[in-house]
């Protein structure tokens, strides 16, 4: 995603989001929907919380491309690419501290620059190792596309056998390949908190080749130097080969190979198909393996989910889960596999079970290994604004007399700003995890939050995975994993995402109550986080209170309140980030041949107004030509302005992006003025995406009728145009016999017109009927003379007592029969576009056996009078011009029997009856099957009805029969677009406009003789 932009990402049933590094993208939630917010380039994670469990979204934020950004108080000052930034002021309650931020970034060309500077004071008290004013976090970066350099901070990530995620302060440097970190890490973030580590030297030179398109191969070289003190890591040096493959968004893969005291191993994998999504990662690193304190990669570790849709709403997800964890006082094995399967049950609803088996061994403290076999089931509902999803599990944990127990419950709620979630779970056996903290830094209440979240033997190991580095620092100083006898939980979150200058509100509760044989243990926290904007500026507010309750103590209450005040900065000083600046010059220049391009000799206009980026104004001296000086590096907006009595027309763009020291040139032509015209349908009806080609002394212009049937063709010059109407471009349903190219005369100030009209093909139809009580059914009536008022046309019915009154106005019409002394009739209405009624049947007074008698057969129904057959011109789909859409040569012409179906299936697809529009057309292509037209017929149905792959098969046979069928092409550009075969769509276009090109100009050539 681009910085400063914001995309959103569906997640079923997700009740909270975060980021696990805002400095790149933020994350919040709204209506199930998870709303991620870049900020300046890099990567990160989005953390989804749901029901069943969290899961990581990789983000990657780009710069986006550069826009010319006007600032009208300092119009001196442009800056060529992008300048933002902000400042933010906050307080902390605890730890008792007021941090200041500074965010600076500008982009000049290709040429992006950003600070960022965090300084953290202390309030408090402080123990002796404790500095009250710090640097927590600082960097200043330069980035090219082929350079990257970073002073001081960096979060680095190359490989799990390296620098796995830390905070190194020092220089970083890429470019063509290479790589270089030198530094130490110096700062930890957890939760937005700054911590200080012990300083760790790191030394990392790579280069990275490519192999091919997709793959790479880096060597790295790494050295770490470890205090003693640190009881994680160790002091050595690392050999890294990592092999990186990428298909797009489908696969990516990586594997490691490290050498040091000792080889090393990791892979990762991320697959994402139509059916199956699979994510795994492997890692083993002996004990010897050097290491920073802040990264715990020795032991194994293995980490698999597979899901897949199996059969049509059924879907399984695997998991297998294996670490073994070194930490200061804490050394564990876990292992953990688990099936699922979902069905869904119509829309909404659907039901899930699976199996999960785990084992948890701790050496130390030593405790005898710990066994669990739980089998969940439960159903869910989820819809856009509400969800629902109930659980219960049983559980088989070894050294319990009793199975285990779990009931779960949660639902959640949005509409419009309003989102509400909220869970409620009891569990027996139930695993915990408690902490033993430094009473600095506050980081008590949040990673206490985190340990009474994690309610599974896997989210346990994975929390004390990801905190390796608080031992390391020594902010844990223990953890303990114990069973619960019984856990209940009870939470929420009620949430009002304001946009604009609405504020953004949150609140949360949690309540946890963990008993066993002492008695029952009990957390609850409270908080609330509120955003407001005022004017530009934003404030934001929160506050959080933990209370716990201890057996046989007083309960325990910490409050923490923050308050910050962020302002945004669209000026970054030219002493923090230097501003380079070239000059952008042109000329304007006369141009009524509309030759598009300055050459020497040409005449140049003065007093033309030109500005730059918006706000910047000169004028061009006599010859024409014009200087901006002073510009800033990157890209910028010219634009022409120009005003006149005369008639006047830009020959090139009249506003363009150049970069500084970039020459720019506007044509000016004069005296052009345009043609206008319309084409409608016999009831003054526009018709909508009609092609219409304009022609004079070799030149053609092309234009497509808007929705009011109207086209305009501008800059033309005065004279006598011919202008000509495509009839393949005639939607189906018209005849196009009467269309004629037409002469049109443009003036200097008086645009041309021209009008075209085409009649709609309307007809109303049906059989009439008698009721024969020898047979005790209705049997149709022949000879039967029925007459359509209004219109003084009869039809005579035939043998099957059907009859038909075709080329009709729009209108009302009542159509009508004798029934003895009366008259049946039945009253219908023609609209103003094509419409065929075929089923306006009557039924006229019982007939006594035999009466109704078969007349000697006939043809067709009658209609008196009728006019001549129409050509093959002035069928739906009208035959193609000359030289453009002309069946090839060697096919024979078409039989009667198969024009006539095609042209009854046309008829019917002009008023919508698609299927039998197909069934009409097959019949024609049975009895022809070299039928290149009705192939095409055929697959424009099919595109409508939906059935893509259908209509491609058509129009491809089309095309294989005629390779000069322009509309076929242009059908099948359609068909493939719908697709998704964007490249194939466009290939089908540009084939079109030649043929049709070609057409054009065959045709000129045929009157010229």
């Amino acid at each position: 995603m681009e910085a400063h932009k914001t995309i959103t990402i569906s997640v079923a049933g997700v009740t909270a989001a975060y980021s696990l590094d805002s400095t790149y993208a933020e994350a919040t939630t709204e209506n199930g929907l998870v709303i991620v917010s870049g900020r300046i380039a890099g990567a990160t994670h989005v953390m989804v919380v749901t029901a069943s469990g969290a899961q990581a979204f990789e983000i990657l934020v780009i710069n986006a491309p550069a826009k010319p950004r006007t600032d009208p108080l300092n119009p001196l000052n442009i800056n060529s690419g992008i300048e933002d930034g902000y400042s933010e002021s906050r307080y902390a309650s605890s730890p008792s501290q007021f941090q200041s931020t500074l965010d600076l970034s500008r982009r000049q060309g290709d040429t992006t620059t950003h600070l960022h500077l965090v300084g953290t004071r202390q309030l408090g008290s402080l123990s002796s190792d404790q500095d009250r004013t710090a640097l927590s976090s600082a960097s200043y970066q330069i980035s090219t596309a082929r350079r990257d350099v970073t002073l001081l901070d960096q979060y680095v990530q190359e490989s799990p056998l390296g620098i796995a995620g830390s905070i190194v302060r020092g220089i970083h440097i890429r470019q063509d390949g290479w790589l270089l970190h030198a530094g130490y890490t110096s700062v930890a973030s957890f939760e937005g908190l700054f911590l200080p580590t012990r300083a760790e030297g790191v030394v990392e030179v790579g280069y990275r080749r490519p192999l091919t398109e997709h793959s790479s191969l880096t060597a790295s070289f790494n050295h770490f130097s470890v205090p003693s003190t640190d009881m994680v890591g160790r002091t050595g040096s690392v050999g890294v080969a990592t092999y990186d493959y990428s298909s797009g968004e489908t696969l990516r893969v990586s594997a490691d190979v490290g050498l040091s005291r000792g080889v090393g191993a990791s892979a990762r994998l991320d697959y994402r198909g139509d059916r199956d999504s699979v994510r795994g990662s492997f890692r083993y690193a002996p004990s010897t393996f050097a290491s920073l304190g802040a990264n715990n990669i020795k032991g194994f570790h293995s980490d698999l989910s597979w899901t897949r849709k199996l059969v049509g709403k059924l879907s399984s997800e695997v998991t297998l889960y294996s670490n073994r964890l070194a930490l200061p006082g804490l050394q564990q094995t876990t292992m953990t596999a688990s099936a699922k399967l979902q069905y869904l049950i119509g829309g909404h609803w659907s039901v899930f079970g699976g199996a999960t088996g785990s084992t948890y061994k701790t050496a130390i403290p030593p405790r005898p290994p710990v066994s669990n076999v739980s089998a969940p089931a439960g159903l869910s509902f989820s819809s856009r604004h509400f969800g629902a999803q109930g659980q219960y599990q049983f559980s088989e944990v070894s050294k319990q007399d009793a199975g285990g127990h779990q009931f779960r419950a949660s639902v959640r709620g949005g509409a419009g700003a309003i989102s509400v979630s909220a869970f409620a779970e009891r569990q027996t056996h139930a695993p915990t995890l408690s902490f033993l903290l430094d009473q600095a830094h506050g980081l008590r209440q949040a990673i206490e939050l985190l340990g009474i979240q994690a309610t599974t033997i896997e989210q346990v190991d994975s929390l004390l995975r990801d905190s390796a580095y608080l031992f390391a620092a020594g902010y844990i100083q223990g953890a303990t994993v114990n069973i619960a006898p019984v856990r209940s939980q009870v939470g929420g979150t009620l949430a009002w995402n304001g946009r604009g200058r609405k504020p953004q509100v949150s609140y949360n509760f949690l309540y946890n109550d963990n008993q066993d044989l002492l008695g029952s243990t009990r957390s609850t926290i409270h908080s609330v986080v509120c955003t407001q904007r005022i004017g530009a500026e934003e404030l934001s507010v929160s506050y959080s209170a933990a209370g716990m309750k201890l057996p046989g103590l007083t309960p325990i209450y910490r409050p923490v309140f923050s308050v910050a005040w962020r302002h945004p900065l669209n000026n970054v000083p030219s002493f923090i980030i230097p501003e380079h600046h070239g000059s952008i010059s042109g000329t304007v220049f006369r141009d009524d041949s509309s030759k598009g391009a300055y050459e020497s000799g040409m005449q140049g206009i003065a007093g033309v107004q030109l500005v730059l980026d918006g706000s910047r104004r000169t004028r061009t001296a006599a010859d024409g030509s014009f200087r901006f000086l002073r510009v800033p590096v990157g890209k910028h907006s010219v634009a022409v302005s120009y005003r006149t009595d005369r008639p006047t027309f830009f020959s090139t763009q009249s506003d363009v992006e150049v970069a500084e020291n970039g020459t720019v040139n506007f044509g000016i032509g004069f005296s052009l003025s345009g043609l206008m015209g319309r084409v409608s349908n016999d009831a003054g009806e526009g018709v909508t995406g009609v092609n219409v080609a304009v022609r004079s002394q070799g030149g053609q212009w092309m234009a497509t009728t808007n929705g009011d049937g109207g086209f305009f063709v501008r800059q033309l010059s005065e004279g006598v145009y011919e202008v000509e109407v495509d009839a393949d471009s005639i939607p189906a349903g018209y005849l196009t016999a009467q269309l004629e190219v037409q002469r049109v005369q443009v003036g200097l100030a008086a645009p041309g017109r021209a009008e075209f009209a085409v009649r709609a093909l309307r007809s109303i139809g049906g059989r009439v009927f008698a009721f024969d009580t020898a047979v005790a059914k209705a049997l149709p009536v022949a000879g039967k003379v029925v007459t359509l008022k209004g219109s003084e046309k009869t039809s005579t019915t035939d043998a099957e007592g059907r009859y038909l009154f075709r080329d009709l106005a729009a209108g009302s019409y009542t159509v009508a029969v004798e029934a003895g002394a009366r008259m049946v009739s039945s009253t219908v209405k023609l609209p103003a576009s094509p419409m065929t009624l075929s089923n306006i049947d009557l039924q006229i007074v019982d007939a006594a056996p035999g009466r109704v008698a078969p007349t000697p057969a006939l043809k067709g129904p009658v209609e008196g009078p009728i006019p001549a057959s129409p050509s093959p011109r002035e069928t739906i789909s009208a035959t193609p011009k000359t030289g453009a859409a002309q069946p090839a040569a060697s096919q024979p012409p078409p039989s009667a029997s198969a024009k006539q179906h095609d042209r009854l299936g046309r008829q019917k697809l002009a008023s919508g009856q698609y299927r039998e529009a197909i069934a009409e057309l097959g019949e024609a292509i049975r009895m022809e099957p070299g039928f290149a037209l009705a192939y095409n017929a055929r697959g424009f149905a099919w595109y409508l009805l939906h059935d893509l792959s259908s209509a491609t098969a058509d129009l491809d046979r089309a095309i294989a029969l005629n390779p000069n069928y322009a509309n076929a092409y242009r059908n099948r550009a359609v068909v493939r677009r719908a697709a998704g075969d964007l490249p194939g769509a466009e290939e089908d276009r540009r084939r079109e406009a030649m043929l049709m090109s070609e057409g054009s100009d065959l045709a000129r050539k045929k009157k010229k003789k």
